[in-house]
């Protein structure tokens, strides 16, 4: 038993967790941690490739959807 409270606290809170932690429960934990990783890789691609290509959208008029994106 522990007796100082945040020993105690942190035991009860994280440490529990992984003696709670069966076998079982690992391949769907996989699978969620895979998909929200591949997310956050994708948003973070996204502002990555914009910043380093310095996209801006066509400002022809010509363009079909030119003056939504000029700012008027």
């Amino acid at each position: 038993m522990i007796n100082n409270p945040v020993l105690r606290w942190i035991d009860d809170t994280f440490i529990d967790l992984g003696r709670q932690l069966r076998w079982f429960y690992l391949p769907p934990l996989m699978i969620y941690m895979a998909a929200g990783v591949q997310g956050l890789t994708a948003i973070v691609g996204t502002f990555f490739i914009k910043e380093y290509l310095a996209y801006q959208p066509p400002s022809s008029p010509n363009w079909p959807f030119g003056p939504l994106f000029r700012g008027r």
